[in-house]
């Protein structure tokens, strides 16, 4: 009992520096709306292409939540494509427009894991609109 308390005044004395600076579904909520801070970059990612052996590319791109925590979030493929179609393939116009979470658990190779998507705020990942 004691230790849980200890726990909690440590958490609320560390500073937001040590917070994560990584947007993920630990620390996601779905449904919220996040707003790009940057145009993004592509780099190497720590995971190799099981043919080549060669790093594989990520999509790496700074967001503000809803909360006006900045962080960088690792976009995949599917959230990319659906909204080049929406705000165009120049990232660098995405900069300011919003986008909304949708986490869903989905089966990563020999397991199931939370995985963030994204769509336009006024839309569900099948692209219909959502009413107010």
């Amino acid at each position: 009992k004691g230790r849980a308390i200890i726990t909690q005044i440590i958490k609320h004395m560390i500073p937001k520096t040590f917070e994560s600076k990584f947007y993920n579904t630990k620390n996601a909520e779905d449904g919220e709306l996040i707003t790009f801070t940057d145009e993004g970059k592509e780099k190497e990612s720590s995971f190799k292409d099981e043919k080549t052996g060669l790093p594989r590319m990520q999509f790496v791109i700074g967001i503000r939540t809803e909360k006006g925590d900045e962080q960088t979030l690792t976009m995949n493929g599917t959230s990319y494509r659906a909204l080049a179609d929406e705000y165009g393939e120049d990232t660098a116009d995405w900069v300011n427009k919003q986008a909304r979470v949708n986490i869903k658990n989905e089966r990563i190779g020999k397991e199931f894991k939370d995985v963030i998507y994204l769509s336009h705020p006024n839309k569900d990942l099948a692209g219909n609109l959502l009413s107010e």
